[in-house]
């Protein structure tokens, strides 16, 4: 891993983050932006506000003011009347990086870092121009020594549709990195930036796959630690019918704009194989584990159904996040 130093003279990052309620937990990763042994007058910080309803707005308000005092005067706050969902919040955010950037750090709201995650992060990058994007290892909040391997380095099967992670300890080439976290080089960037089709879930594994199919390298580096609540932008429970039904859809939809036909050909009859077999044994044994699966299924096949009549985007579920 070849790294450069950056006290001499330091890039500008532009810092871009959605929040949606949870004021304390979004105080929590302001506090981690200020801690950074990074210049403060080289950070650009932009949050996207998803209509909270809790106070969060008010606390990043006055929490952006105390940092403009103490020198990141780069510190914008956008404010929605409705909530247009974290890719989009993202998408706005990315609309007034400064034209002077050269790199985005792209965060979610429930996280925390070391003081030293920016810097070695930026100075890898600046070691090899061919990284389109870096992550790191990341651990769980409430558990601070244990790695969330699904969100460290990870390899996509296109043809099942799954993905293989690992939490290395020595920096790894992949095909993706968790969105929670990730520094990318501006210049990657194209005239969009996520995948609006999403709304949330599979955005950043997207945006991966379409930087390294144009040949960038996407980077895991254990040195940079992150510490993840996990699903708080988007609710905090990935067995609401708001994650299940986003899960599912977008699995499908992560497979249309990404897979071959081949991988396509073995995709959709392994999925539906794999699925019924799965429904038929959880039906057969009843455990704690199994139980309300049967509840799961109408959302699920409105899912599919959504994602064959191409109704992408953010639909009506009756249930918010």
């Amino acid at each position: 891993m070849k790294e450069v130093n950056l006290k001499k003279q330091a890039c500008l990052v532009s810092i871009i983050m959605p929040i949606h309620n949870n004021n304390n937990i979004t105080v929590e990763c302001l506090g981690s932006i200020e801690r950074l042994n990074y210049p403060k007058d080289k950070i650009e910080v932009i949050i996207s506000d998803g209509a909270t309803t809790d106070g969060t707005l008010g606390l990043v308000k006055i929490r952006l003011e105390k940092m403009r005092k103490e020198g990141f005067y780069r510190a914008r706050l956008l404010e929605n009347e409705i909530d247009p969902g974290p890719v989009t919040c993202l998408n706005q955010c990315y609309q007034y990086v400064d034209k002077n950037s050269k790199y985005v750090l792209k965060l979610d709201n429930d996280v925390t870092f070391a003081s030293d995650s920016l810097i070695k992060s930026v100075s890898e990058m600046e070691g090899d121009r061919e990284i389109g994007v870096i992550g790191g290892k990341v651990f769980y909040h409430d558990k601070l020594d244990v790695p969330a391997i699904s969100h460290c380095a990870c390899f996509y099967d296109l043809f099942r549709g799954r993905a293989k992670c690992y939490a290395n300890n020595k920096s790894t080439s992949c095909d993706y990195v968790s969105g929670c976290y990730f520094l990318i080089q501006k210049e990657v960037i194209n005239s969009y930036f996520l995948d609006e089709d999403f709304f949330v879930y599979y955005d950043d594994v997207d945006f991966c796959l379409r930087i390294k199919n144009r040949g960038y390298k996407i980077i895991y580096n254990p040195s940079v630690k992150i510490w993840h609540r996990g699903s708080v932008t988007t609710g905090g429970n990935r067995q609401s019918k708001f994650s299940i039904y986003y899960s599912a859809r977008n699995r499908f939809l992560l497979e249309e704009k990404n897979a071959k036909l081949y991988h396509k050909l073995i995709f959709y009859p392994f999925y539906i194989l794999n699925s019924a077999f799965r429904f038929l044994l959880q039906n057969v044994v009843s455990d704690k584990k199994t139980q309300g699966v049967k509840g799961t299924v109408p959302i699920r096949l409105k899912a599919i159904k959504d994602f064959l009549l191409r109704k992408w985007g953010k639909q009506e579920l009756n249930e918010r996040r």
